[in-house]
């Protein structure tokens, strides 16, 4: 009678590891929560002085430019919440980095952070790595309208981290914002030259956008023009390549050699919805495609 063979000790790098992730997860809680604090302070600042947070990197400036083109209008410019929420991050990313609360001390020692990490289709702002450079925490900056997206990320990788977060901020609201127009709040000067240097990015960047749309129109095999599910995976095919010169540092914006197909409606549908039509995106192929997805390529363009 054979006897079940028993069950081998764990390893003493087993015991390790499994004592260093289960120390990771109190730690992480103490750090998201000090990012959740300092995500709510960010936008709380860009509210009360919309155009005087000075901050690295041109997500900035283009917030500056799209809320310069709101003020302007008094319409909602196409970019207004996602420019809103590049922004947040542009700043939660500066405090991070300077170590603003002393939220880098929340962390274990010799672990660290990195920001705009790319893992197939999905990016998280923030990654938490261990001195040896081993991932333990992702994650999202995102809109309080938004809470949740990330447990749709099916295949992203998020479900299968040790830790992983969204830190909201309270979503825009521009009435509210454009009533704080006194000169405390706002530096004319810098909201006029952002309003030239956004109108003039946005048509650049709309024309280059058509020419590459209307080039793949004009290419497309008159065989498949009566199938919508071939012109779909045509324009989306078409447009990866026709764009790839902008597309080698935006992995999260293609799969399998191809536009995701939310980001190719949402090129298309920021030009104009007859676009969707034409490339046989109608009914519920026609559905999602938000603008946002839209606004790193084209700001990549211009």
């Amino acid at each position: 009678m054979s006897v079940p063979a028993q069950p081998s000790a764990p390893s003493d790098e087993q015991v390790e590891e499994a004592l260093r992730a289960k120390l990771a997860v109190k730690s992480l809680d103490k750090w998201f929560k000090a990012l959740e604090a300092l995500t709510a302070k960010a936008a709380a600042e860009i509210n009360q002085r919309p155009t005087t947070i000075q901050a690295p990197g041109k997500h900035i400036e283009r917030w500056y430019g799209t809320f310069a083109l709101y003020l302007e209008t008094g319409q909602t410019p196409p970019f207004f919440a996602a420019r809103y929420g590049y922004a947040v991050e542009t700043l939660v990313t500066a405090k991070i980095r300077n170590d603003e609360d002393g939220i880098l001390h929340t962390l274990p020692p010799g672990w660290s952070v990195r920001f705009q990490v790319s893992h197939g289709t999905t990016r998280p702002d923030i990654v938490v790595v261990d001195e040896k450079g081993k991932e333990y925490g992702w994650y999202d900056i995102t809109s309080e309208a938004s809470r949740g997206h990330i447990d749709s990320k099916i295949g992203s990788g998020w479900r299968t981290r040790g830790h992983v977060g969204e830190a909201c901020y309270p979503t825009l609201d521009p009435d509210t914002l454009a009533k704080k127009s006194d000169e405390t709040m706002y530096d004319r000067r810098r909201v006029a030259s952002a309003l030239k240097k956004e109108q003039e990015r946005l048509d650049a960047a709309t024309g280059i956008l058509l020419k590459h749309v209307r080039g793949c129109s004009d290419n497309m095999p008159a065989s498949i023009q009566n199938n919508k599910e071939h012109k779909r995976a045509y324009v989306e095919k078409a447009l990866y390549v026709s764009l790839s010169g902008v597309l080698s540092a935006m992995d999260y914006l293609v799969t399998d050699g191809k536009l995701r197909p939310v980001v190719a409606k949402s090129l298309l549908g920021y030009l104009d919805k007859s676009w969707l039509t034409h490339f046989g995106y109608t009914g519920e192929h026609a559905q999602g495609g938000s603008v946002q997805y839209a606004v790193p390529l084209l700001d990549e363009l211009a």
